[in-house]
């Protein structure tokens, strides 16, 4: 978060360059294996008004809490050659509305 953002495609620093920058992982040294984590405590919810065409709530919160996971990994098989991977979790993914959100038949999932 050094950068906030700015330049992560280009700045090298650690194994996790794999996700955003897979040529800059010729710019480390040795092997690396980085883990990380945290927690996400979000509030999402629908705003329904006077023009909306279904009757319904508002879905209540659709998120949450969700964990955040990552897993990056450099092996270097020389100074020009490396493998790299990253393994990540996408907790934005996460939307549970109530069942009678008034948006329930706009996906699909959720109509049935």
């Amino acid at each position: 978060m050094g950068v906030a953002g700015a330049g992560a495609n280009a700045v090298v620093s650690d194994a996790s360059t794999s996700f955003h920058n897979a040529a800059g992982l010729t710019r480390i040294k040795g092997n690396e294996l980085i883990g990380t984590g945290g927690f996400l405590n979000a509030t999402v919810k629908f705003d329904p008004d006077a023009d909306t065409p279904i009757p319904g709530g508002d879905g209540g919160n659709a998120v949450g809490p969700a964990p955040i996971l990552g897993g990056f990994s450099v092996h270097s098989l020389s100074d020009k050659w490396k493998l790299g991977a990253n393994l990540i979790t996408i907790t934005g993914a996460i939307l549970d509305y109530d069942d009678d959100w008034t948006g329930r038949y706009l996906n699909p999932e959720r109509g049935k």
